[in-house]
């Protein structure tokens, strides 16, 4: 009997000391997506090409050069007075120029001169 017991220990313990316990990280799905990125932007050999990356870049320079330096800079043409979301529009189908717009925030609007002009709105 306590050989059975003796020959049971060692069985569990060299089968404990050989299966090394699993890493509790798994990959992270940021990283998949960055590795997805990255295959997204190969060559159809699966290679990435500096040389090619490079001439590229240095056509589109050259390009930019051609075209001439413009504003990168944007400038709002109006109106100015930008509102939140507006969740309905009603036009009138008698008159198309009586609006109703209801918004996110609250509030309903009528418009009786089908939007058009700096007061065209009222609460």
């Amino acid at each position: 009997m306590k050989n059975l017991l003796l020959l049971s220990l060692s069985f569990l313990l060299l089968v404990t000391c050989t299966n090394s316990p699993k890493s509790g990280k798994r990959p992270s799905e940021a990283g998949a997506a960055f590795r997805m990125w990255g295959m997204a932007r190969l060559f159809p050999d699966g290679k990435f090409h500096t040389e090619k990356y490079a001439e590229a870049l240095a056509q589109m320079r050259l390009a930019a050069q051609l075209r001439g330096e413009r504003s990168n800079s944007w400038e709002a043409i109006g109106p100015k007075n930008i509102g939140g979301r507006t969740l309905c529009l009603a036009i009138n189908p008698l008159d198309t120029n009586i609006l109703w717009a209801g918004s996110a925030s609250g509030g309903l609007w009528k418009s009786t001169t089908a939007g058009r002009g700096a007061n065209a709105w009222e609460r």
